[in-house]
């Protein structure tokens, strides 16, 4: 008996997750199909000419009249500027590549929820982290080719590896987190408060946890990054 409730839950379990990727890939793709090119010519185009500069292009003349952009987004557009498609279906693709993100930012957002409370109602755990992807300024800014989506992701990322450094010490953790505070910080300048803050908190756990040795090591990492 025990194991047939605990199968029907896990099924309703993966049911409404789908049914939640489901609408969330609705949502934030319905316009796609309509998308043609840069909607926000200056901001946007910051973004793809970091891109442009990784795959070898000389943008030089016209980026000149833009402000400057972290490059850490350009990273994936240089990925996708690569393919080599048109215009058109390149800058679709960078918005398909938002809507993965924000599949991730549910997944994360579960993931996180159930280790807060693991006995909460199924239902209010999927509530909860489709709302935290379905709000509106998320939804907004997946419309277009800016860094804002993946800032979000990132927030995430960072939030979950917080938690589980608070429940378990792990050197590898932290290090991944010393990783992600600084890419944060290569995508958009604006994120240097999310990395003092982050790094001041890597050395309370570190000092809570009497692990002095692993400062030697999380030191260089930090100023490689």
């Amino acid at each position: 008996m025990g194991n047939k409730i605990k199968n029907v839950l896990h099924n309703k379990t993966i049911i409404l997750n789908v049914m939640a990727i489901i609408i969330i890939v609705a949502v934030a793709s319905i316009y796609i199909k309509d998308s043609y090119g840069l909607k926000i010519v200056g901001d946007e185009f910051g973004y793809w000419s970091s891109a442009a500069w990784l795959a070898g292009y000389d943008w030089t003349d016209v980026a000149s009249f833009n402000e400057y952009y972290g490059y850490g987004y350009g990273l994936i557009l240089y990925f996708i500027l690569k393919l080599n498609l048109s215009y058109r279906a390149t800058y679709q693709l960078a918005l398909c590549v938002n809507v993965v993100m924000l599949v991730g930012i549910y997944f994360i957002a579960y993931k996180l929820i159930n280790k807060l409370d693991d006995k909460l109602n199924i239902y209010i755990r999927v509530a909860i982290a489709m709302s935290s992807v379905l709000y509106t300024g998320v939804i907004y800014y997946t419309q277009f080719t800016m860094c804002e989506t993946l800032i979000c992701l990132l927030y995430w990322i960072i939030i979950y590896n917080a938690n589980c450094l608070l429940e378990q010490y792990s050197i590898k953790t932290i290090l991944f987190q010393v990783l992600l505070l600084a890419y944060c910080f290569a995508v958009h300048q604006r994120l240097i408060g999310l990395l003092i803050v982050g790094l001041l908190f890597i050395v309370y756990v570190v000092t809570k946890n009497k692990k002095w040795k692993d400062l030697l090591c999380i030191i260089p990492v930090i100023f490689a990054a």
